[in-house]
C-alpha cells in the first residue's frame, strides 16, 4: 500500500498527473472560499494550493505540464474572448472611449514602472513579468509571458518558475491594493455613495449604448400623413415604434402606418434620436403606452430556429402574419434597437409586443427552445482554437529586436474568439455559447493553468519568500498597483469629475480584478461598477497580454 501511495502521489505517470491537478484544484477551491470582509481569493486560491503541493514534493512531467498549463490558459481566455466579443468595439463608442483612454493608460504605466525594474533596480526580468502580471491580476498576462520566454529559449524553464514565483507573491497584495485605493478616493473626497448612484443613474441613459423608451406625441401638422417609414428617412436614426395610442385605443403599428395629430408614439431609441423625433414630432409625453390597460403585453423569445438567423427583422414579415412588433433586441447582454435591417443571430433575446393569442404563435417563430439553446456545440470552440493557434503563432518583427512579438497562444485564441462571437454566425456554425457553458470552461481552464504554475514554482517559493530578494519584490508589486490607479482616480475624479461609483469600475477593470470590482458592488450596494468594468475589461485584458510580452522581448538576453 506505502508503494502505491508513493506512486501515485510523486510518481510520473497519467494516473499521478492527473492525481496532483486534482488535489491541488480541489484544495484550492476550498482555499478560496476564506474570505475577509466579504473578498476572497476565489480560484487563486487554486495557485497557492498548487505552490503548497509543490512545496510538499508534488509534481508533473515538465511536457506534461507545459501540455495542460497552455491548454488550460487557451480555454480560459477564449471564454473570455466569446463573452466579451460583441460588446468590444461598442465600449469605444462615446463615454467608452475616454474610459478606455485612462485603462490603457493605467495598463501602460504599470508597464513603465516595470520596465524601470529592469533598468535602474536590476530586478532580473522573470521576476520583474511575474511583478507585474501578479501585481495586476492578470493571468494571461502573466502565462504570455511565460510562452515568450520559452520562445525565445528553449531552456526557459527555470526563468518560467521565476515568474510564477513573483506573480504568486504579489497577487494578494494586489488585489487588497486595488480595493485600499477605491476606499482611500472615498475618503479624500468625501464621497455620498447615495448622491453618486442618482448621479450615475442620469447619465446611464447618455452615455450608455442601450435604448430607452420615450413616449412622443404627434403635434406637427407637417407631420399628419406621413408613415413610419417616411419618418425613418425623416430622422436618419434607428429607432422602433412598439405601441401606438389614437382614439383611446392601443394598438402595435406596422411600418407603413400613417401618423395623425394627438397620435401618441412609443419609440425605443437613443437620446439623440429621441430629441430628433421629438424636434420633428412634437413633445414627450408623460402618458406613459406600457401602463395603459388594454390587451397588448409584451413577451421575449430566444431565436433558436434555423429559418430566423441571419436573417433582417423586415424578411420575418410579423406584423402582417400577426400584429406583433420585435421592440428591442438583447445579444450577448446588449440591448439592441430591433431596426429593420437588423439581422438576428442564434442565441439573441427579442422582446414580442402583440395581442395575447398572436404573441404566442409569433414566440414560435423564433423556436424559443431553452432545450436548444442550452446544448453546446463542440465544433466552434474547436475551430476557434485552431484559428487562435495560426494568429498566436504569427511572428510579427521589430526591426532592433532579436525577437519577435507573437499574440502568443492566449493572445490567439481571445482575438479568434473575439472575431468569431462578434461575426455569431457562419453558415451553420454559431458561436454562442450558453453562459452555463461558458463559466464552466473558464473556471476549468484558468484551474488547471494556476494548478501548473502552482505545482512548478512551488519547490522554491517559501524559500524565495523568506528571502529579502522576496520581500523586495513583494514592495514593488504593491508600486505597481498602487501608484497608477491612485493617480488616475485622483486626476479623474478632481479634473474630470468622475462619478465615483463609475470609478470603482474603471479602476477594478483596469486591473482586471473581479475581487475588486465584488467588493465595490457589495460595499456600495450597487451593479454601477459592473458597468463601467464591462466597458474596459476587454481592451485592457488584451493590453496586459501585449504588454506582457513586449516586456520580455524588451529586455531579454539569451
Amino acid at each position: 500500500m506505502g508503494e502505491l501511495l508513493n506512486n501515485l502521489f510523486f510518481g510520473h505517470g497519467v494516473s499521478s498527473a492527473v492525481l496532483s491537478l486534482s488535489l491541488a484544484v480541489a484544495f484550492g477551491i476550498l482555499i478560496g472560499k476564506i474570505g475577509f470582509r466579504g473578498v476572497s481569493m476565489g480560484l487563486a486560491g487554486v495557485l497557492f494550493s498548487g505552490l503548497i503541493l509543490g512545496h510538499f514534493g508534488l509534481s508533473i512531467e515538465k511536457e506534461t505540464l507545459e501540455f495542460v498549463r497552455e491548454f488550460g490558459l487557451m480555454l480560459f481566455v477564449y471564454s473570455i474572448g466569446i463573452q466579451i466579443g460583441p460588446a468590444f468595439f461598442a465600449s469605444f463608442m462615446k463615454q467608452g472611449l475616454k474610459l478606455n483612454i485612462v485603462a490603457a493608460l493605467v495598463v501602460a504605466s504599470g508597464f513603465l514602472i516595470a520596465c524601470g525594474m529592469v533598468i535602474f533596480l536590476g530586478i532580473p526580468l522573470p521576476a520583474a513579468v511575474g511583478i507585474m502580471s501578479g501585481a495586476v491580476t492578470n493571468t494571461p498576462g502573466l502565462g504570455a509571458a511565460q510562452q515568450a520566454l520559452i520562445d525565445a529559449s528553449p531552456d526557459a524553464q527555470d526563468l518560467v518558475q521565476t515568474t510564477g514565483m513573483a506573480y504568486a507573491m504579489c497577487y494578494p497584495l494586489g488585489i487588497a491594493g486595488i480595493i485600499s485605493v477605491i476606499l482611500g478616493l472615498k475618503r479624500i473626497f468625501k464621497i455620498d455613495i447615495s448622491a453618486e448612484q442618482k448621479h450615475f443613474e442620469s447619465l446611464q441613459n447618455e452615455y450608455l449604448a442601450k435604448p430607452s423608451a420615450f413616449n412622443i406625441i404627434v403635434s406637427n401638422k407637417k407631420l399628419a400623413g406621413t408613415s413610419i417609414d417616411e419618418l425613418h428617412l425623416l430622422v436618419k436614426q434607428k429607432f422602433m415604434i412598439s405601441r401606438l395610442f389614437r382614439n383611446g385605443i392601443l394598438s402595435t403599428p406596422d411600418s407603413s402606418e400613417k401618423l395623425e395629430i394627438g397620435d401618441i408614439i412609443h419609440v425605443l431609441c437613443s437620446k439623440e434620436a429621441a430629441d430628433d423625433i421629438s424636434l420633428l414630432a412634437g413633445d414627450i409625453s408623460e402618458l406613459d403606452l406600457k401602463q395603459i390597460g388594454g390587451s397588448l403585453i409584451s413577451k421575449t423569445a430566444v431565436v433558436t430556429s434555423k429559418k430566423c438567423i441571419n436573417r433582417p427583422i423586415a424578411e420575418l414579415r410579423l406584423h402582417g402574419k400577426y400584429s406583433v412588433n420585435i421592440s428591442r433586441v438583447n445579444r450577448a447582454g446588449m440591448d439592441l434597437i430591433a431596426a429593420q435591417g437588423l439581422k438576428l443571430q442564434f442565441g439573441d433575446t427579442v422582446t414580442l409586443v402583440g395581442e395575447k393569442d398572436n404573441i404566442e404563435s409569433a414566440a414560435k417563430e423564433f423556436g424559443d427552445s431553452i432545450k436548444v439553446l442550452e446544448h453546446p456545440n463542440i465544433l466552434p470552440l474547436f475551430i476557434g482554437l485552431i484559428l487562435g493557434i495560426f494568429l498566436g503563432s504569427i511572428p510579427i518583427s521589430i526591426p532592433g529586436f532579436q525577437i519577435p512579438l507573437k499574440l502568443g497562444l492566449s493572445g490567439g485564441a481571445l482575438l479568434s474568439a473575439m472575431l468569431f462571437s462578434r461575426i455569431g454566425q457562419i453558415g451553420a456554425l454559431s458561436w454562442y455559447m450558453p453562459q452555463s457553458a461558458n463559466l464552466v470552461l473558464r473556471e476549468f481552464g484558468i484551474s488547471l493553468f494556476l494548478a501548473c504554475v502552482g505545482l512548478r514554482a512551488g519547490g522554491k517559493f517559501f524559500q524565495t519568500l523568506a528571502s529579502l530578494e522576496g520581500l523586495v519584490w513583494i514592495l514593488l508589486g504593491v508600486v505597481v498597483t498602487v501608484v497608477p490607479i491612485f493617480i488616475a482616480g485622483l486626476i479623474c475624479r478632481k479634473f474630470f469629475a468622475f462619478n465615483y461609483l463609475t470609478l470603482c469600475g474603471l479602476l477594478s477593470g483596469s486591473m482586471t480584478d473581479p475581487p475588486a470590482l465584488s467588493f465595490a458592488n457589495q460595499a456600495f450596494k450597487s451593479d454601477a461598477p459592473s458597468i463601467t468594468y464591462a466597458t474596459v475589461y476587454a481592451m485592457t485584458m488584451f493590453l496586459r497580454i501585449m504588454f506582457a510580452q513586449l516586456l520580455v522581448i524588451l529586455f531579454f538576453r539569451s
